[in-house]
């Protein structure tokens, strides 16, 4: 009698490749979850850094959009109360006030009014000297950061008092044209205000600020890319090209880093 063989595989040696082909498969997966992550994080990053940079193109290119819906008061105050002629207000548009307030960003127009003619030092007292300025509450522009990323505050390397930067955080930006020179300038302080006033305006004009590089961390909330990134104005920022991001590996020795 000849013996007849069945080829075939054995159910150890099936249960070998379905386990080895699930590893892989997982493999494949968290490596593309990832990436994703990584690519979700870096498009947070360009978005805001193209958002802010867009404020020099506003500024340096001032259009009068607006319908005959608002007026503008001798103290800067803005209203829809009031209809006002296009092109008759005393008021101009000088800057705008961004907001972010963790992941939100919020956006306002901050107008100006010409209240002395005095000689002033340079464009920076001008502004604090010589005009009153306000910000529209009328439609600001209203976003969240792209996937639900937030800023955060920088720590000093090697801070051995802060395991990671500060987050979420509160950062108010003041885009400034001087009417005079046309030059813009850029202040910034910590914390946000829903209805900023003249005086906080004013609070955040200073040459030294202006003067200063700052840094605005993002935090990826949650997305773990290999490396954080950050904003960074540059000192005596001026333009779009003023406005650059960077990774933790590429800031200067000794700098603050996300």
């Amino acid at each position: 009698m000849t013996a007849s063989f069945t080829k075939g595989f054995t159910i150890i040696e099936t249960m070998l490749v379905l386990s080895i082909t699930a590893i892989l498969v997982s493999t494949i997966m968290i490596s593309v979850g990832a990436s994703l992550n990584t690519q979700r994080y870096r498009d947070s990053v360009e978005s805001l850094k193209t958002t802010l940079q867009a404020q020099f193109s506003e500024l340096s290119s001032v259009q009068n959009a607006r319908d005959n819906t608002w007026s503008c008061s001798d103290t800067a105050e803005v209203s829809d109360e009031v209809r006002e002629v296009r092109g008759q207000s005393n008021c101009v548009l000088l800057g705008k006030l961004v907001s972010i307030d963790g992941g939100k960003m919020t956006i306002k127009s901050v107008v100006g009014i010409a209240k002395s003619t005095a000689t002033a030092s340079d464009d920076i007292a001008s502004l604090r000297s010589n005009y009153t300025l306000g910000v529209s509450q009328l439609s600001p522009y209203d976003r969240p950061l792209e996937w639900d990323t937030v800023i955060a505050k920088p720590v000093r390397v090697n801070d051995v008092n802060t395991s990671g930067p500060l987050s979420p955080r509160k950062l108010s930006i003041l885009f400034l044209r001087s009417p005079d020179s046309g030059y813009i300038y850029v202040f910034s302080r910590d914390g946000v205000s829903d209805t900023p006033t003249a005086r906080y305006l004013k609070d955040m004009i200073g040459e030294s600020d202006a003067r200063t590089e700052k840094i605005v961390c993002v935090d990826p909330n949650g997305l773990n890319p290999p490396e954080k990134m950050s904003i960074i104005i540059g000192q005596n920022a001026s333009s779009p090209g003023s406005i650059e991001t960077k990774s933790n590996g590429l800031l200067e020795q000794g700098k603050s880093a996300c």
